[in-house]
């Protein structure tokens, strides 16, 4: 089991855990203007999974998260398990369900890696799903310290976000 710690300050979002004896860390920042610290930690379940996938272990978070976000990364986990080539197992949990939240504002997201697929979703949804927001990850297809990489990358998705 790998227990993840939650530390939020000025908006940003540190998950801590221990594997193998090895400190690890995952970050979200925001520095939008009407960005508030969050009441429920879903965001975080799903960077769990992630992190469950990737050393085939159950993850326990300590942070507040509602009971849909837990199915959904279950169904999500079930799914990473029958594309794998192996039986290893995991899930994520947390020991502190929260109520569900309702949504507030009139925001959109889309969530993408870049890739062809998602790429393809955010050029020709973008006007019919009205996405005023986007999320990439820095850490993903380019570690921390490959700044420049990210950098142009960022820079594509947010002409292809803004035009």
């Amino acid at each position: 089991m790998i227990d993840v710690y939650v530390k939020y300050e000025e908006g940003r979002a540190t998950l801590n855990f221990t594997v193998k004896k090895k400190e690890w860390a995952v970050f979200f920042e925001c520095d939008h203007r009407d960005h508030v610290a969050p009441v429920v930690y879903d965001f975080a379940a799903f960077a769990c999974l992630a992190i469950a996938d990737r050393f085939k272990q159950n993850v326990e978070l300590h942070a507040p998260v509602t009971q849909e976000a837990l199915e959904n990364c279950r169904a999500l986990a079930s799914f990473y398990m029958r594309m794998g080539a192996n039986d290893d197992t995991f899930d994520v949990s947390s020991n502190e369900i929260a109520a569900e939240q309702p949504s507030q504002g009139q925001l959109s997201s889309l969530c993408v890696s870049t890739g062809v697929d998602s790429t393809y979703v955010l050029i020709t949804e973008k006007e019919r799903l009205k996405f005023t927001h986007g999320l990439v990850v820095h850490g993903a297809d380019y570690t921390i310290d490959q700044i420049d990489g990210f950098n142009a990358l960022l820079k594509r998705f947010l002409f292809i976000l803004n035009r």
